[in-house]
């Protein structure tokens, strides 16, 4: 997965976690790194991946957004 410069405010930066995750991508923002990938178990021991790119347009539809979809998708 890639990274990609992302503007602030399409970082979610006030996610509650609420299980264990396993970090796959993180976004630096004034030195603070927002997870923006992650596997995750659920409750019946499948595997959860999510991925948050943001909401804008440019950024969804960027090509490295979608080469970290299809990679994601390619680890499932």
């Amino acid at each position: 997965m890639k990274n990609l410069d992302t503007p602030r405010d399409e970082l979610y930066i006030e996610l509650e976690q609420t299980r264990e995750i396993k970090p796959l991508l993180e976004a630096r923002f004034e030195g603070k790194a927002y997870v923006m990938a992650y596997e995750a178990k659920s409750d019946w021991g499948g595997r959860i991946f999510e991925y948050f790119p943001g909401h804008d347009a440019e950024v969804a539809s960027h090509p490295i957004t979608v080469s970290n979809v299809k990679a994601m998708l390619e680890f499932c």
